[in-house]
């Protein structure tokens, strides 16, 4: 019999794999068959690891956003012009991550093929809104050979 964790694993590990499905052509084509198989193990492999966080986010919101009514330009365009700062963050917070757990002695994976079910996986492991589904990030100890 399967825990309620082993079936929530397969239950995002099919929401992935769904998307994909939906997503990637069809056809019989080596290279396509080829792409597809690796897509979507590279995108399922969070389900082999011991640990995975799902990181999160708020809605990003700039001081400027503050005066933003009285000018021409919205939150979005400001956001473009500063090259995504809500995006730079995340990014900055996932390596962090990354190197705390090397430091710790695990190995760590920055996962984002999952996204593609983004909406699916938020379902199913509870994110509600404001939040949003940013990426994985699977860790456990690293095989030494």
């Amino acid at each position: 019999m399967r825990s309620q964790t082993g079936d929530l694993i397969e239950k995002r590990a099919h929401a992935v794999k769904a998307k994909y499905d939906e997503i990637l052509p069809k056809n019989d084509e080596r290279i396509t068959e080829s792409v597809r198989s690796s897509v979507e193990m590279f995108s399922s492999i969070f389900t082999k690891a011991p640990a995975v966080i799902a990181v999160l986010a708020e809605p990003y919101t700039a001081i400027i956003d503050k005066v933003l009514s009285q000018t021409s330009h919205s939150h979005s365009d400001i956001n473009k012009l500063r090259n995504y700062p809500d995006i730079q963050t995340m990014g900055a917070a996932i390596g962090n991550l990354l190197l705390a757990a090397t430091d710790l002695g695990y190995g760590a994976c920055w996962q984002t093929g999952a996204m593609v079910a983004k909406e699916e996986l938020s379902k199913l492991i509870g994110i509600k809104e404001p939040f949003s589904l940013i990426a994985f990030v699977a860790v456990g100890k690293p095989i030494v050979k």
